[in-house]
């Protein structure tokens, strides 16, 4: 069925005169690419704006935690302050008698130090209490309770035997300890710090209170969308105050890292998790309005697209019909001549092409039988020139056979050693040739370093070596290609100045806060200062983008081509660092974003 269909539409296609194809594929020509570049920008246009959208709320969302954090800090600190004052230790520490210098000490000092810890900081502390294991220190005082009220608590016993200064928890009322005559009901995130004497001697703990209500402020007054903030371990909601399970089951599903945004129907949602604090921030935003009014736009564009091309086909149809009318007519003083009637002449109207043709057509008989010679002479020269062409490419294949070839009679031989050097070698040539892309990861490029070192003990024997430690979850970074093999050659060519001179090569990659830190040091002679110096102002230079890279001194790539192209590709930020002390050691310091090769 298909198959007569494809035959129909053949046959009527190629029925058509040559007038009605053109304009059909010159409508087509226009139609198809035009709708196609509709289509992306339209698509475009919808990830731009939701690509906007969380930029600008994910600053938002950072900058709340940030003032959520920075009011968990301030607790922690307050709590340091009191574990680490000295006096109040002392006091805890000593049996409490009732006598008037021990009660001026507690009026003057303990009660007051206690109070401006609570009162005066930068958030609103709900309460501070001391829980100590000093029974002759009096509870009917405001802020000391003994450790008896709460020692029976398994979060109590659990803290206490715990390796753990301090730690956070959440509770739903907050007189859980029931140390106030009226209960009270607010939600509160508690700190609790362990007190020691100053002979490291357990007192008890400092138990610091911030209302869940003061904590999510910022939250409440949010000019744009909905917050919802709920303890991970639990899901229990703090934020808002009616029901969001649905909201907490779409953002446990979806939130798989620490900090990320995922779209659910026309909602937005960006997350950040504080897994220190097992809490949860969530910023909700209706995308729906934005896409509509961006929307309306693009449809107001299309339209205008559309009116555009129709315009653009009709008047084409008219030009080409008056064209090929003439065209029409040469045809038929062609299919005359066909016939044998070579008196026949076009008539010549105007200078344009057509009146050009009309010109030319009484030589084109004649030299016709030339002009086809003239081609074909053509066609067997090109075909010769390219067959030349080919003859002068190298294939790449035939290298490695021919190393391959090498090695095998080096095996023969019982050269092993020199077999398993050619082989390294081939593989280097395999890095260096089969993979035109710019990026490998770094497991490939250390493994490439360490043929590299394979040739060179080949010369040098046992007076190299090398150590590498590479993290496993480092193996699939991104690394530009021959970063590391010339900066481990600058510590041969440079390192290895006698016959007896020994150099150990050391590479280690580090990952933090997303950068990773690849460190290569040897100890050889290290560099001159003056020297260190020079390289230092060149490697810190400006980088000229249409500037030339030309080979160091020893004629290698040299460290100014890795500094260039670690600028050039990803800021002038990421340069290299190189320290060195004479007859000491070199150390050359590199800092790389992390990403991971595509697969």
């Amino acid at each position: 069925m298909v198959g007569k269909l494809y035959n129909k539409i053949k046959k009527y296609f190629s029925n058509m005169s040559f007038f009605k194809k053109m304009t059909l594929v010159y409508i087509m020509a226009i139609i198809i690419p035009t709708f196609a570049i509709g289509g992306l920008y339209y698509y475009h246009s919808q990830r731009y704006i939701e690509n906007e959208v969380v930029k600008t709320v994910s600053g938002l969302v950072s900058q709340t935690k940030d003032g959520i954090v920075n009011k968990f800090n301030i607790a922690e600190n307050v709590g340091e302050q009191i574990a680490y004052n000295s006096r109040l230790q002392r006091f805890l520490s000593r049996q409490f008698i009732f006598k008037p210098n021990a009660f001026e000490e507690y009026i003057d000092f303990i009660y007051p130090f206690i109070n401006n810890a609570l009162n005066f900081n930068q958030i609103n502390i709900y309460n501070i209490s001391i829980f100590v294991t000093n029974a002759s220190i009096p509870e009917s005082w405001s802020r000391f309770y003994h450790v008896s009220r709460i020692e029976e608590q398994s979060w109590y016993k659990d803290f206490v035997e715990s390796d753990s200064n301090y730690m956070w928890m959440y509770r739903d009322i907050a007189d859980l300890f029931k140390t106030h005559r009226n209960v009270d009901h607010s939600k509160v995130f508690t700190y609790v710090r362990k007190l020691y004497s100053l002979n490291n001697k357990y007192l008890g703990i400092a138990v610091i209170d911030i209302k869940v209500d003061d904590l999510l402020s910022a939250l409440r007054s949010s000019y744009n969308g909905q917050w919802l903030a709920y303890l991970l371990d639990s899901g229990t909601i703090l934020l808002p105050d009616d029901q969001a399970d649905e909201d907490v089951k779409l953002v446990d599903i979806n939130a798989k890292q620490s900090v990320g945004h995922f779209v659910n129907e026309d909602k937005l949602y960006l997350y950040q998790k504080l897994e220190e604090y097992d809490l949860m921030l969530v910023h909700k935003v209706s995308m729906k309005a934005l896409i509509q009014s961006s929307r309306t736009g693009n449809i107001n564009i299309i339209l205008s697209v559309v009116f555009g091309i129709l315009l653009l086909v009709i008047a084409t149809y008219l030009i080409l019909n008056i064209l090929f009318s003439k065209i029409r007519q040469i045809i038929h003083v062609m299919n005359e001549v066909a016939r044998g009637n070579f008196n026949i002449r076009i008539p010549v109207e105007g200078n344009n092409e057509i009146g050009q043709i009309a010109n030319d057509f009484n030589t084109l008989i004649e030299r016709v039988n030339n002009l086809v010679d003239n081609l074909i002479k053509k066609e067997i020269a090109q075909r010769e020139a390219q067959l030349k062409a080919l003859q002068y490419q190298i294939n790449p294949h035939f290298i490695y056979n021919t190393i391959d070839s090498f090695r095998m009679k080096m095996v023969l031989i019982g050269e092993y050693e020199t077999a398993e050097v050619i082989t390294d070698f081939g593989k280097m040539l395999r890095y260096n040739m089969t993979d035109e892309s710019m990026h490998t990861t770094i497991a490939e490029e250390v493994e490439y370093v360490k043929k590299f070192l394979n040739l060179q003990k080949f010369r040098y024997g046992e007076r190299i070596s090398l150590n590498i430690e590479l993290p496993v979850e480092l193996k699939r970074a991104k690394i530009l290609r021959f970063i590391l093999q010339p900066i481990v050659e600058n510590s041969l060519s440079h390192g290895l100045t006698g016959i007896d001179q020994k150099v150990n090569i050391d590479i280690f990659f580090q990952l933090k806060n997303n950068m990773i830190a690849i460190t290569v040091q040897d100890d050889g002679v290290g560099i001159d200062p003056v020297r260190l110096e020079e390289i230092k102002r060149q490697l810190y230079a400006q980088t000229e983008y249409n500037e030339v890279v030309h080979k160091d001194d020893s004629g290698s790539i040299g460290l100014i081509n890795i500094n260039q192209r670690l600028k050039l590709y990803y800021g002038e930020q990421y340069s290299i660092q190189i320290e060195s002390k004479v007859n000491e050691y070199t150390k050359t310091v590199i800092s790389i974003p992390y990403q991971e090769i595509d697969e």
